[in-house]
């Protein structure tokens, strides 16, 4: 027997049942199993199964690989192998051979896991305390200290071989992994690394060595050998370090151990390291981990040991050598702890280098301490720091960053001429244009970016900040800093820069997808807030919506309730002037209401404070505006914050496809704008802007006076987008781009179905008559025929600004009198009423339009309610347009011409019969007046059928038909009259609305 398995002839019969077998020592696959080897001990040729699916523990000779696979005796089997390899049995005979019968395959998940176990304490320490390795010595040779060895878990074993103990996040004693090195550091190749032999039917464990030495937030460099980890964890001691062990040993355990991590992975300097294998890894597995090349320039399979080893210290955090394996993705990550500046001169210097940066990092990382501190060193010109609101420009005015001038709303000659020599300056987004023109050694640090397309929204703001949109396109150095970025700056120039702090405050959000009237859902979750332990913050953009709850909830005294908005800014003692001042909501206040006032730049240090975001019927809530407001609580580690969206389905949107149509169709208008304005002078009448709705040609195209053309406003293109993408998000996918940021935590989810009951419907009728009284008081003060009274009371008792413009603009006597002082101190209470301010606030628009006094209220009276007054004034300022189209300015007038091919074509469908009046001839669907109108309108303008058909009804006097046709109910239209040819009448009817 012995002769015959020590023949060499053996391996040829073992390969029979291994064909995937190539080479010995090495491991191969079988049907069952990924772990087995075939080597040769002793003479005898041996088959090892590493996992034990193939044929369990232990290794077999070639009769017992026969004997398991033929099912056989042991003298078959002897006499089976006799006859392959040409011998004789014992009984002369040779055997008759038997085919190997394929094992059944095993179902999924029935293998018997082998029991895992820990290693031995004795002879955990028996290794470590051995440090007499050729490791050691080497190590100790760069500077590296026995302590740090030590708690690397570095020891020898009995045969000098270097031992790294791997213990988990536990503390547990995992494995020990054995390597030879030569006395120069490096690896004798000639001996391969094991981990310790697994004991029968049992097995040791495997993890990532370091992973017992993480640190809170502390960012994490992933490298393959154990040598590089412990090496230079001692010169990096910024970092953690941990080592894979390997670049195809990244495990699905040891991924796991990575959820809730990021930083940086090393790559080798050879084809297969910058193959990204490691990181594609962690990528599929969601985790933010940055590829980084430290030698770019070498292909040797040179790593970070080796620099060690020659006296180098790369920079890891340096952008040079970071790899960008997503194009799409941002341009340069910086991994920190908690500050940026903690890589401080990295930043800066990338900064320095590429001129204009958009940094992405999330609030309380340091951003101002940065700029002003870190970053004003290397700038050899002036820093303009531009903040949206006043109240973020004190705030870094009150901070110990030196002599800083301050431009805000207000601010004097003598103050912009400071300005002007002052080292550094802090302004608003508003008063921008009050400062001269950057030089290319100034740098503008334009802080919370994302206000530029939110403020955006506001028609006052426009042109304040189309100039200073200009004037960083148009500047050398440029930093843009927010918490959520718009990404359409990178289309300009901008590098994208993303830092990723490991330590941040943790946002646990409930998502609630109601359907209903939120005001219902508040009012029954307020009595069910602990006020006694917390103080609730919520955000509901709506004030009337606000004021409704307020006063229909009884659970708490009035001091203990705050409405913060606008209006509330000024109050001296406030609530808002307590946050502005001491960053803390007074502790007698328990429940605040909040509209979008302080969705940035306000922070909050109370501890004990719960969070509720409510986005209501007529609002669209966006992520980044959910982000800001959730930022605003700054000292609570884990924040509780109860969302309520909307139930909404969403519909696809492609934002780059929206984009280029609507820049085309600017284009074009630009083109044929600049093509009048060669023929017609900018002289026109005055005309309101505010509500022409069909106003497209000036909304994505600007009049540049000093080249005498009209320009691609792409500004407003990029907000038309953004809000247009806003609008398309699903509930679910809102929800789901929240749980992807890395702070977030999604606990459960809500599906809320508000009902209506009688407390509901008592809290509606209340707030009804409440707005029904104070508009009806407001129109019988306007109708009282003391105008100039009244609207100089209003001047002195609103802090409304635009309400205030409009009155002077008006030319009301604002000066002080009796009666009107007498008319503000009785009456202060209605003039702070939002109901009546916005009586008050159409009454002038009317007046702006020139309507004959006495026609406004009655007008006002018909026309109640939002929708409703607005279609009146749309219907007033665009037959204002088409009467007056020759004297227009090109923009007007070609928004004028569109809408009158708009009413031919209308009237080419309709007049099919003898007469336009005939009602029963002429009758067509909104499907077909919407078809019409948009017959030779560009894709990117398309009107709604809602918004054809308000066109269509302000063109033509109308007539509706409701007829049952196949059992459903059709709406058919009919022209009785033009609205266009109405000469200006006596002040009834439709003619009221055209008398000037």
């Amino acid at each position: 027997m012995e002769s015959l398995l020590s023949d060499s002839a053996t391996l040829q019969v073992l390969l029979e049942y291994y064909p995937n077998f190539r080479k010995l020592g090495t491991v191969f696959r079988t049907p069952h199993s990924k772990g087995v080897n075939i080597f040769r001990h002793k003479g005898i040729y041996l088959v090892k199964d590493f996992t034990g699916k193939e044929f369990g523990e232990g290794a077999l000779n070639v009769l017992q690989v026969i004997q398991c696979y033929h099912g056989c005796d042991f003298q078959e089997a002897l006499a089976f192998l006799a006859a392959k390899l040409g011998h004789t049995s014992s009984g002369g005979a040779s055997a008759p051979p038997r085919w190997p019968v394929p094992r059944p395959t095993v179902p999924a998940g029935t293998e018997k896991e082998r029991e895992q176990v820990l290693v031995n304490v004795q002879q955990w320490e028996r290794v470590m305390q051995d440090p007499r390795s050729n490791f050691h010595r080497y190590a100790l040779s760069l500077g590296v200290t026995e302590e740090h060895l030590n708690k690397w878990h570095v020891g020898t074993d009995t045969r000098g071989n270097t031992v790294f103990g791997h213990r988990d996040t536990a503390g547990a004693f995992v494995n020990l992994k054995h390597f030879a090195y030569q006395p120069s550091g490096s690896r004798d190749k000639s001996k391969k690394p094991f981990y310790l032999k697994n004991p029968a039917c049992k097995k040791y464990g495997q993890c990532l060595y370091g992973i017992h030495l993480l640190r809170e937030g502390v960012p994490m460099v992933l490298v393959e050998a154990e040598k590089t980890a412990g090496l230079a964890s001692f010169f990096y001691p910024q970092y953690d370090f941990v080592a894979t062990g390997g670049a195809s040993s990244l495990s699905e355990q040891k991924l796991k151990a990575l959820r809730g991590k990021s930083g940086y992975v090393l790559v080798d300097a050879d084809e297969t390291g910058r193959q990204l294998g490691a990181w594609k890894k962690l990528h599929a597995h969601g985790l933010d981990f940055t590829p980084v090349d430290l030698f770019p320039d070498r292909r040797d399979g040179y790593d970070l040991a080796d620099a060690l080893r020659d006296g180098l210290r790369p920079d890891i955090a340096d952008w040079r050598f970071q790899l960008r394996p997503n194009p799409n993705g941002c341009d340069y990550r910086l991994h920190v702890n908690r500050f940026i500046g903690e890589q401080a001169e990295c930043l800066a210097g990338y900064i320095r280098h590429h001129g204009k940066v958009l940094l992405k990092a999330r609030t309380g990382t340091g951003k101002t301490t940065f700029a002003l501190e870190e970053l004003a060193r290397s700038v050899p010109g002036r820093i303009i720091i531009l903040e949206p609101l006043t109240v973020i420009v004190d705030a870094v005015a009150r901070g110990k960053y030196g002599e800083i001038a301050i431009i805000k709303q207000g601010a004097t000659y003598e103050d912009v001429q400071t300005a002007l020599h002052s080292r550094i300056t802090v302004c608003t987004y508003d008063s921008f244009a009050r400062i001269a023109p950057v030089s290319d050694g100034d740098l503008i640090i334009c802080d919370e970016i994302h206000e530029l397309l939110s403020g955006y929204g506001m028609p006052d703001k426009r042109p304040k900040y189309e100039f200073l949109f200009g004037q960083l396109l148009a500047a050398k150095n440029v930093l843009c800093i927010s918490a959520t970025p718009p990404d359409f700056l990178r289309e300009y120039g901008f590098k994208y820069v993303e830092v990723v702090a490991g330590q941040s405050n943790t946002v646990q959000l409930t998502p609630i997808t109601y359907k209903g009237k939120i005001q219902h859902e508040l009012a029954r979750l307020l009595p069910t807030l602990d006020f006694g332990n917390h103080q609730y913050l919520i955000r509901l953009n709506n004030l009337r919506l606000i004021e409704q709850l307020v006063c229909g909830f009884k659970g708490l005294p009035e001091g203990q309730v705050a409405v913060l908005s606008s209006g509330s800014k000024e109050v001296a003692g406030g609530v808002y002037r307590s946050i502005t001042d001491t960053k803390l909501i007074p502790d007698e206040v328990r429940l605040v209401f909040t509209t979008s006032l302080i969705d940035c730049g306000v922070d909050l240090y109370n501890e004990r404070l719960r969070v509720v975001l409510a986005e209501h019927e007529n609002e669209q809530l966006s992520v980044a505006n959910a982000l800001q407001f959730m930022a605003r609580a700054r000292r609570i580690p884990l924040l509780p914050v109860s969302v309520y969206k909307q139930e909404r389905k969403g519909k696809a949107f492609d934002r780059d496809a929206a984009y280029r149509a609507l820049c085309k169709f600017a284009q074009g208008e630009c083109h044929a704008l600049n093509a009048l304005n060669a023929q017609y002078q900018q002289l026109s009448p005055y005309l309101s802007k505010g509500s022409y709705c069909y106003r497209e040609s000036a909304k994505y195209s600007t009049y540049n006076s000093e080249v005498h053309l009209y320009e691609v406003n792409r500004l407003t293109i990029h907000y038309e987008v953004e809000q247009a993408a806003i609008r398309s998000t699903a509930t679910a996918d809102f929800f789901s781009q929240l749980e992807a940021e890395g702070h977030i935590e999604m606990r459960g989810g809500e599906q809320v179905r508000v009902a209506r009951t009688p407390e509901t419907d008592e809290l509606d009728r209340t707030a009804k008559a409440i707005r029904k009284s104070a508009e009806e008081q407001a129109l019988e003060f306007v109708d009282s025929g003391c105008a100039n009274t009244l609207f100089t009371a209003l001047y002195h008792a609103t802090r409304d600004l635009g309400l205030r413009q409009r009155i002077v603009r008006l030319e009301y006597d604002v000066r002080v009198s009796a009666e009107a002082t007498m008319l503000q101190e009785n009456h202060q209470r209605l003039f702070d009423d939002q109901a009546a301010l916005h009586v008050f606030r159409n009454y002038l628009k009317l007046q702006e339009r020139h309507i004959a006094p006495e026609g406004i209220v009655p007008l006002m009276r018909e026309h109640r309610g939002n929708r409703k007054f607005g279609d009146l004034l749309v219907r007033i300022d665009t037959l204002e347009r088409i009467k007056l189209c020759d004297r227009l300015p090109p923009a007007d007038r070609r928004d004028v011409e569109r809408i009158l091919r708009h009413k031919r074509a209308i009237e080419e469908k309709v007049t099919g019969s003898a007469s336009i009046n005939s009602k029963t001839g002429n009758r067509v669907t909104a499907d077909t007046i919407t078809d019409a109108v948009n017959s030779d309108r560009d894709t990117a303008i398309m009107l709604t059928k809602d918004k054809a058909m308000r066109l269509f009804r302000i063109l033509f006097e109308t007539d509706v038909v409701v007829v049952k046709e196949n059992g459903k109910t059709v709406k058919y239209f009919g022209i009785v009259a033009d609205n266009t040819d109405v000469p200006a009448g006596d002040g009834t009817g439709d003619n009221k609305i055209m008398q000037h």
